[in-house]
């Protein structure tokens, strides 16, 4: 097992404003979570939901070191998400955390409030797990919540990248499930293939809450199957799952 890994994220702001009581409106009309006027104040918000401890923290500055800007060269679904991030002068801290629920239940609480902060007229960008995602594509996203469906696109960023031998595949985002990263080397499967083969694996892990261990086997539906070996990373740090088709 892993360390603990909580969810936290970042809305970049235009601004260094953001509207608390239109998020406490949009989070009681979409969502059914109430939160009591006491617990916010001008720089952010701090309360419970269903044993979860959600924290919002208003910090009137750009992400450090152009960390974000760095990232956002890795998201090759929006094509303005540089010159995006350039513009940000604020950033919203989003953190869920939790001792008793499930890594699941808090990635579907912590999906509902980023979604309910993105529609905040200052965001411009969302900064998690690697790269940098389009307020509006995180927003459709998590709408599957409403239809019992994972959105996986909003928790594991999958980078797909050439090598001498073929092409290599890393995954961000599972250690917050308290799962190894997944990687892929040397695959003759062209980019967008691999690209979409990977967060088919990520899907299926999620959706039966797999604990993949060394030298596992999934059997899918249509009769692929797909081993995992465990060894040093080489696109991500520490040990991940190396996926042979």
């Amino acid at each position: 097992m892993q360390q603990n890994h909580n969810f936290t994220s970042f809305v970049l702001l235009n601004d260094s404003e953001f509207d608390f009581l239109k998020l406490s409106s949009l989070l009681e009309s979409e969502f059914g979570i109430l939160v009591p006027d006491e617990n916010f104040n001008q720089d952010g918000v701090i309360f419970y939901h269903k044993n979860m401890l959600v924290t919002l923290s208003l910090i009137k500055n750009p992400i450090p070191n152009e960390e974000a800007e760095y990232y956002a060269n890795f998201n090759f679904m929006w094509k303005d998400a540089l010159e995006e991030t350039k513009k940000h002068k604020a950033h919203l801290l989003i953190a869920v955390l939790s001792q008793n629920e499930s890594k699941l239940e808090q990635a579907k609480l912590f999906t509902q409030i980023s979604s309910a902060c993105l529609q905040d007229k200052n965001a411009l960008g969302f900064y998690t797990g690697g790269v940098v995602l389009e307020p509006k594509f995180y927003i459709e996203n998590a709408k599957m919540l409403q239809e019992n469906r994972l959105p996986v696109y909003n928790w594991v960023y999958v980078s797909v990248y050439p090598s001498e031998d073929g092409v290599n595949a890393y995954t961000y985002g599972l250690r917050n499930f308290d799962k190894l990263e997944l990687e892929v080397i040397k695959s003759k499967l062209n980019e967008k293939e691999l690209f979409f083969t990977m967060y088919d694996i990520v899907l299926h892990i999620l959706t039966y809450d797999i604990d993949l261990k060394d030298l596992n086997t999934l059997k899918f539906e249509n009769g692929k199957n797909i081993q995992f070996s465990k060894s040093e990373g080489i696109g991500v740090e520490g040990e991940s799952l190396k996926v042979s088709f």
